[in-house]
């Protein structure tokens, strides 16, 4: 009999133990303890924390649990160095992260007044202190309304301005952070319509970006955006084509840039070229190596419309149409358009 019990509180034993590997193996828990363990040797350095991805689900405890020790910790590091810019950036990039991936406000105005005291202590460092300002620009962005309002007591169309104004001022010369700041302001004046700033604001952008790089792509294709919406086609298209370069691989296209592209060159009466690059981004997408957004078949459907290839453009139509594209007037056009071409071909 005591043999017995003993055999089973064995068992017993290597079943919590195998649970608790289980547990320890999911990903993203392994990723968050990762995490932890380097913040633990090297407290300031913000590298860490900007690998965290989200939990599998907003509402998992065991997630909440891990991401609450990482903001603790880090907590507790810049109350001990209350002097270091590293550690109390590092507290903003940690509250900032559980806001977004769990979604408590209270997160969401912690991040923002220690970004502020990171900011103070960044007076003497141009650019440490530009990507305060940027962050604070950039996330009041993403925050809802009425949250923006409450946290910086202003529109916040009006505040995130202010801000990366305020990103350039700081950097003092060119670089990624007064890059970056042009290109979110020409993305704002594009919201509002205001195309006179929006090109000042991307020139700027331009200008500020010694690397080439990213900057240049986003802003060449901005700027391609604008003269799009102005009715300059072949324009829009030179400067589109300009982003391409940039970073010619396919993957990027896929991500708006060929939309942007493929409409501006259909509607200059070019369909062999966005035809055909569009139709090898839906090919890498339907072999999941890129996501397929719903414009993307859009503009492909129009492509083979505009080209007189009737039976394409009614498959494209197709399955557009059964991508529940969000934008109604988008989904209104390609039903007319999908109706008249079946007509037709009956």
């Amino acid at each position: 009999m005591a043999r017995t019990a003993v055999v089973v509180l064995a068992l017993l034993s290597a079943t919590v133990v195998f649970a608790a590997d289980t547990a320890i193996e999911e990903p993203t828990l392994t990723l968050y303890a990762d995490v932890l363990l380097q913040l633990r040797r090297q407290s300031d350095d913000p590298t860490p924390l900007l690998t965290l991805q989200p939990p599998p689900a907003p509402d998992s405890a065991a997630h909440r649990a891990a991401m609450d020790k990482i903001v603790d910790f880090v907590a507790k590091s810049a109350a001990r160095d209350s002097a270091t810019f590293g550690t109390a950036h590092n507290y903003y990039l940690a509250l900032w992260t559980r806001y977004v991936y769990f979604g408590d406000e209270n997160d969401a105005v912690a991040a923002f007044a220690q970004l502020g005291r990171a900011a103070d202590l960044a007076q003497d460092r141009p650019a440490d202190a530009a990507c305060c300002a940027f962050e604070r620009g950039k996330n009041i962005m993403a925050l809802p309304k009425e949250l923006a309002l409450k946290i910086t007591g202003k529109e916040p169309e009006d505040a995130a301005i202010e801000q990366f104004q305020l990103a350039k001022l700081k950097s003092l010369s060119k670089g990624y952070y007064a890059a970056r700041s042009a290109l979110a302001l020409a993305d704002l004046y594009i919201n509002k319509a205001d195309a006179k700033n929006a090109k000042a604001s991307i020139r700027e952008a331009l200008e500020l970006d010694p690397s080439r790089g990213y900057v240049w792509n986003q802003a060449y294709d901005r700027l391609g955006l604008v003269l799009h919406a102005e009715g300059n086609t072949d324009g829009a298209v030179t400067m589109l084509k300009m982003a391409a370069n940039v970073h010619p691989d396919t993957d990027i296209k896929v991500a708006g840039l060929a939309c942007r592209l493929a409409r501006a060159l259909i509607e200059s009466g070019t369909y062999e070229e966005p035809i055909k690059y569009l139709g090898k981004a839906v090919a890498l997408a339907d072999d999941g190596k890129a996501g397929l957004r719903p414009e993307l078949v859009y503009a492909l459907a129009l492509g083979y419309t505009r080209s007189g290839n009737t039976g394409r453009a009614l498959q494209y139509w197709k399955r557009y149409l059964d991508m529940n594209d969000p934008d109604p007037d988008r989904r209104k056009q390609a039903r007319e358009v999908a109706e008249s071409l079946a007509m037709s071909a009956e």
